[in-house]
C-alpha cells in the first residue's frame, strides 16, 4: 500500500509544476477607440449603399440611403397643409382686431395651425430615417447588404471601427492589483503576427472576479505604425515583470 502511494506521489510531483511554471499567460486581445454596429433604422428598399469592406469614413458621411418617395410626398403635402391653415389664422387674427371674430376662433385657428406643424415634424422624423450617415471617422469593417435589397427595421448593415488608437483588454491575476497602477509600462507580444509592442494600463476594473480571482485591465498601445490588427489576440508582461517571452 505504502509503495503504491508513494509512486502515486511521485507522479503528482512530476504532473504538477513548480510556482515559477505555474504562472499562467496573461492573455487579452486588441480592442479599437470606438466600435458601433450600424443597424437599419426602418424596413425598406436600400437604393444606395456606399461603402465595402475596409473602406474609410469620416463623420457625417451618407453610407445608405433608402427609397423613401412617399415619405417626401407626405412631409411637401403636410407643409402645404401647414401653410394654408397658418394663412387662415393670420385672417382671423386681423378680423379680431375689427371684432369681427371672437378670440376662440383665433385659438381654434393657431392650434390647427401648430397641429398641422407638429405632423409635418413627424414627417420630417421619418424622412430622417431615409438616410445612414456615419457616426464618427472610421473604417468599414463588416457590411452585410448590397444595393437594391430589402432590408428589415434593425437589420445590421454594417460594423464601423475607430482605430487611430487601439487598446489591449486583459484579465490579471489579483495579485497585480497591490503594485500595478494607471501608467504601469507593459509589453504586449502578438505571437501570430510575430509584433511586440509597448503600452501603460489605462483602465482597472474596480471589480474583481470571484471565481477566477481576475481583475479587467486596459493598456494603450503604442502602435503608431498601425501594424496590430483589431482583434488579434496577445500576451502582455509587465516591464518589473521576470516571466519568459
Amino acid at each position: 500500500m505504502t509503495a503504491r502511494w508513494l509512486t502515486v506521489f511521485a507522479f503528482w510531483l512530476l504532473a504538477v509544476p513548480t510556482a515559477e511554471a505555474q504562472e499562467l499567460p496573461i492573455l487579452g486581445r486588441t480592442l479599437p477607440l470606438q466600435e458601433a454596429v450600424i443597424s437599419a433604422p426602418r424596413s425598406g428598399h436600400l437604393i444606395e449603399f456606399r461603402f465595402e469592406i475596409a473602406d474609410q469614413l469620416t463623420a457625417g458621411d451618407l453610407i445608405a440611403r433608402f427609397s423613401c418617395e412617399i415619405e417626401h410626398a407626405q412631409r411637401a403635402a403636410a407643409l402645404a397643409a401647414s401653410r394654408a391653415l397658418e394663412l387662415q389664422y393670420r385672417s382671423q387674427q386681423q378680423l379680431r382686431e375689427f371684432a369681427s371674430t371672437s378670440a376662440l376662433e383665433v385659438d381654434i385657428a393657431r392650434a390647427e395651425w401648430e397641429r398641422s406643424l407638429a405632423e409635418a415634424d413627424i414627417h420630417a422624423a421619418a424622412l430622417a430615417q431615409c438616410d445612414i450617415v456615419a457616426p464618427f471617422d472610421g473604417v468599414i469593417s463588416f457590411t452585410s447588404v448590397r444595393n437594391h435589397e430589402h432590408v428589415s427595421a434593425g437589420q445590421e448593415i454594417a460594423r464601423i471601427i475607430d482605430d487611430s488608437q487601439k487598446f489591449f483588454e486583459f484579465l490579471a491575476p489579483v495579485s497585480w492589483i497591490q503594485d500595478v497602477g494607471i501608467g504601469q509600462p507593459v509589453t504586449v507580444v502578438f505571437e501570430a503576427i510575430e509584433a511586440e509592442v509597448e503600452g501603460h494600463i489605462e483602465r482597472i476594473s474596480p471589480e474583481v472576479d470571484a471565481i477566477s480571482q481576475t481583475v479587467r485591465m486596459r493598456a494603450i498601445l503604442e502602435d503608431g505604425a498601425n501594424i496590430i490588427p483589431v482583434g488579434v489576440p496577445g500576451r502582455v508582461h509587465r516591464a518589473d515583470s521576470e516571466q519568459a517571452r
